[in-house]
């Protein structure tokens, strides 16, 4: 179970390494969130370095007798790894973590850094706050009104902010003139509405530039780690 996870130590730190090189290949948008999510996701690798050399040695105490693994035990216990835990921990918060999912990687990064670090993306964050509560007042009028209890406020990369109900329900999303009727799937079809769309389209600017002003702030946070590193 062990090898998996430092073969995937070691494509993390390649990735890491040559994020510079694949940018330019990237939005500006896209860009920033690989940059974030490049960050989190060294910073989980230097978080589990102590479990993983712990697991190469007998009992967590005698050194593994090959001298490859040995080797790998010394680095994952280095105390350069601590000064590199530590330097992350100064621009990312505590609770902000990896994730594979896009949807859920992109809200970790949208949050990733500490607010006290710009003014800027903490009034950005406040913003979408704002805006998120909107959406959530819009949803519970519509189910109020329409009674549509079955209406739900979902997100996607492609559509951003939109509304999702039952596929049964469909002929209900015409009745009552939703926009962007959609199937999504066989049990779920994905509609919007004008409201919707002004506050979605306000979202995703909202987005863009907090991940534009959370990569500023970790520019040199990514520079300096990866001189560590090298």
């Amino acid at each position: 179970r062990i090898l998996p996870q430092l073969a995937d130590c070691d494509r993390v730190l390649k990735h890491f390494m040559q994020r510079s090189s694949d940018a330019s290949k990237q939005s500006q948008s896209s860009r920033a969130e690989a940059s974030i999510a490049s960050v989190l996701h060294l910073k989980q690798l230097v978080q589990i370095a102590p479990t993983l050399a712990c697991a190469l040695s007998s009992n967590g105490q005698t050194p593994p007798e090959n001298e490859l693994l040995r080797a790998v035990e010394r680095i994952m216990l280095s105390p350069q790894l601590r000064d590199i835990e530590d330097l992350i921990s100064s621009h990312i918060e505590d609770d902000a973590k990896y994730e594979k999912r896009h949807a859920q990687r992109q809200l970790q990064c949208l949050f990733a850094a500490r607010n006290e670090l710009s003014g800027s993306l903490k009034t950005h964050r406040e913003t979408l706050g704002a805006l998120t509560l909107q959406m959530e007042e819009l949803l519970e009028s519509l189910q109020r009104d329409l009674s549509l209890e079955s209406l739900k406020l979902n997100y996607s990369q492609r559509r951003g902010y939109h509304f999702t109900l039952p596929a049964a329900e469909r002929p209900l999303a015409v009745q009552h003139k939703f926009i962007h009727i959609q199937i999504m799937s066989k049990r779920t079809v994905g509609c919007s509405t004008e409201k919707l769309q002004q506050i979605n389209s306000r979202c995703r600017d909202v987005i863009q530039k907090i991940l534009a002003a959370t990569e500023r702030v970790i520019g040199g946070l990514i520079e300096e780690l990866q001189k560590k590193l090298q």
